[in-house]
């Protein structure tokens, strides 16, 4: 019983721990894994988008002091003529976003907060997965198996109860003779 319901614990953990983008808790234990792979990839793809952005963040902003001081574009190298550069800093200047980084960069939070709650109960899935697979069947089949044999001795206890009272009838016969 007792590993029956630490089971039962580590299931109910195990199936908390992630909610799918329905908002509900993930239906079985064996989608925990790959929801936890999907949290990982959805976490690792706002890293990478964060790392990027902070990179083309990085280019536009040389493009942007090379327009500025040198007349020229970063890229072609080739001079300015008229307003072409207000309009390109202009341009550039709305490329360079921290808005959009801080959006992401709260999104990845999220997502890591989310993954680490739900790594945090990796330990209760490998419980969970042990006590099922392994530990559990073999003594639910030793359980039936002395349901059984206590089934046997009792069908057995009230044969030889019911012998001794055919005994016992047949002594007081003799004995009221």
């Amino acid at each position: 019983k007792r590993k029956v319901s630490e089971m039962k614990a580590c299931e109910k953990a195990v199936l908390n721990s992630i909610v799918t983008s329905e908002g509900q808790p993930i239906s079985s234990v064996e989608d925990y894994l790959p929801e936890l792979n999907t949290l990982e990839q959805d976490r690792e793809t706002l890293k990478s988008d964060i790392d990027n952005f902070s990179h083309l963040n990085q280019f536009w902003a040389g493009c942007l002091e090379t327009a500025e001081k040198k007349n020229q574009c970063h890229v072609c190298e080739r001079k300015f003529q008229g307003d072409e550069k207000s309009f390109t800093v202009n341009k550039i200047r709305k490329k360079i976003a921290t808005e959009a980084k801080a959006q992401i960069e709260a999104e990845y939070k999220e997502m890591d907060e989310l993954y680490q709650e739900a790594q945090a109960s990796r330990s209760q899935y490998e419980t969970y997965i042990r006590l099922s697979t392994k530990e559990v069947p073999p003594l639910e089949n030793e359980i039936k198996a002395a349901e059984e044999q206590r089934t046997t001795l009792l069908a057995r206890l009230d044969q030889e109860d019911a012998t001794v009272r055919q005994v016992e009838e047949a002594r007081l016969k003799v004995e009221a003779l």
